[in-house]
């Protein structure tokens, strides 16, 4: 951080892609080595999952798929080796992904399936922003498929403090130490600290009043002084560009969250916000930027109003339920048990209440 004082947007923008940021550093981020696992981690039958529910929504003769947020490419290698391997069109797939050491990975193993795979079934690009994939391949995936998996907690949010009579605070990141207790934040360091100031920014005035406001007609017998929350406005922008710029014909995006009675409340009173290395919480986060992994909980209510706004039906599904609707769910499960004597153990993280199952959800948008 820079100046003397900032957004926590940002603060976690820096965080997270600025130059020394997390997510752009030659760092292992996923697995056991790493700091958390993504369900792609879990087991390649996510992957194999999504493939054939891919392959089912295959309208024409080709099957063109988005992925943002590709990651080093482990939900790409196991999605597109089931594809390669059932689907009767040739596939089209390109990964979004702004860090240069996840798109290097992602493209070797692109590179590799599309080398076993018969001639012409497959071909697949890496791109760093859905602006450089629409002035490369400016049709190439319009009316397709776009999946993404944990990239919408990944979008540097606002984190705001509402007030009951509907005053609303938006959080700064300052540098040295704390000077008015009435202002403090929750997160303060050695060298960064947080304070709220009010706000009349426009954005977040409307996000307030529509999102957090009506939750304290909801908590009405015992209703806090204060909510807070965070809020993304680049998460409805990026929306509005995928949309736009592919015209998608289905999206599937994969987070945890929930609804805003869900993810808000007074049990929060930090809000989701939270940092994670090496497979743990991280409390006193906020002097470690570029050194840990920033996420909350992502509320659905306004991705699912801009969705609709562009005039998709929309389901939200817990992932775990989702997974085992899905018809081959019980096909794949057997055939990578056949290989693979870990499977039940995995699928049950990625299923089950209590785990992934639970905490995860899948948003699908369609278009009829």
């Amino acid at each position: 951080m820079t100046n003397a004082a900032v957004p926590f947007s940002q603060y976690m923008q820096d965080a997270l892609y600025g130059e020394n940021g997390y997510y752009m550093a030659a760092r292992t981020r996923f697995g056991r080595a790493g700091d958390y696992y993504t369900s792609a981690q879990v087991s390649p039958v996510f992957g194999e999952l999504w493939a054939r529910f891919f392959d089912s929504r295959v309208h024409g003769d080709s099957l063109a798929i988005v992925e943002v947020g590709a990651g080093d490419g482990d939900f790409a290698a196991s999605v597109l080796t089931e594809l390669v391997r059932i689907a009767k069109v040739p596939i089209r797939y390109a990964a979004l992904e702004l860090s240069p050491v996840g798109r290097e990975r992602t493209q070797n193993k692109l590179r590799r399936i599309a080398a076993d795979a018969p001639f012409g079934r497959l071909t697949g690009n890496v791109y760093a922003t859905l602006a450089e994939l629409h002035a490369r391949e400016p049709t190439a995936y319009a009316g397709g498929i776009v999946f993404a998996n944990e990239w919408l907690d990944a979008i540097p949010c606002e984190v705001l403090r509402v007030s009951r009579a509907g005053g609303v605070e938006r959080l700064w990141v300052v540098e040295g130490r704390r000077t008015a207790a009435a202002k403090a934040g929750p997160f303060c360091g050695e060298r960064l600290d947080t304070m709220w100031q009010p706000t009349m920014d426009a954005q977040i005035k409307a996000y307030a009043d529509r999102w957090i406001l009506p939750l304290f007609a909801a908590l009405r017998d015992d209703p806090p002084d204060w909510l807070v929350a965070e809020a993304a406005p680049q998460c409805d922008q990026a929306l509005s560009r995928l949309v736009e710029a592919l015209a998608p014909s289905c999206v599937a995006l994969v987070d945890y969250g929930g609804y805003s009675i869900d993810v808000v409340g007074v049990d929060r009173p930090r809000g989701s916000l939270r940092a994670y290395r090496e497979h743990r919480l991280v409390d006193d986060f906020i002097d470690l930027q570029g050194r840990v992994d920033l996420t909350y909980d992502v509320d659905f209510g306004p991705v699912r109003e801009r969705f609709e706004q562009y005039g998709y039906t929309v389901d939200l599904t817990k992932q775990g339920m989702f997974l085992v609707r899905l018809p081959f769910f019980e096909k794949v499960v057997s055939a990578r048990a056949a290989t693979d004597a870990r499977v039940y153990q995995n699928i049950k993280t990625l299923v089950m209440p209590g785990a992934m199952g639970e905490r995860f959800m899948v948003l699908l948008a369609e278009r009829g």
